[in-house]
């Protein structure tokens, strides 16, 4: 806001004097202009900066390990399917495996959340990514996020 309020007092100065050529008084506002715009780039880029500095300290707080995924053991699903979306004739994205017990439930982002659910019923703790390309390991306690967990146990 500071910026602006110096580019209009700057115009308005240039415009006290009236004597000053059409082209004199142009260049000012231009010169004016720019500054600002230079300002607003300049403070744009920090914010821009602070936001990826904030994403990444973000990320790396819930990337990483915890007790419970440490002792976690990977054994490969039985079944690739949400039983109980099939139940109620549902579809799902994404599959997650509970790592205490076996448990195949629907992400999240799927309308039942049913891996979710197992977790609220059970307090299990952890639950691995099971679909092809996934392999990491989170933690509900915790909130956690290993992506390197399933390689280094499988």
């Amino acid at each position: 806001m500071m910026p602006r309020l110096v580019a209009a007092a700057l115009v308005l100065g240039v415009m006290v004097f009236p004597d000053a050529g059409v082209l004199v008084v142009m260049c000012a506002i231009a010169a004016v202009v720019a500054a600002q715009i230079a300002v607003e780039v300049v403070v744009a880029s920090r914010a821009d900066r602070e936001v990826e500095e904030r994403v990444s300290d973000l990320v790396t707080a819930l990337q990483g390990s915890c007790a419970h995924l440490d002792v976690a053991t990977w054994s490969p699903p039985g079944e690739r399917v949400c039983t109980e979306c099939i139940a109620l004739d549902l579809t799902w994205v994404r599959l997650r495996m509970c790592l205490e017990c076996g448990h195949v439930g629907c992400c999240d982002d799927s309308r039942a959340r049913h891996a979710r659910q197992h977790h609220n019923e059970t307090g299990h703790l952890t639950l691995a990514g099971i679909e092809p390309g996934e392999g990491w390991g989170y933690c509900y306690l915790d909130d956690v996020i290993d992506t390197d967990w399933a390689r280094t146990r499988r």
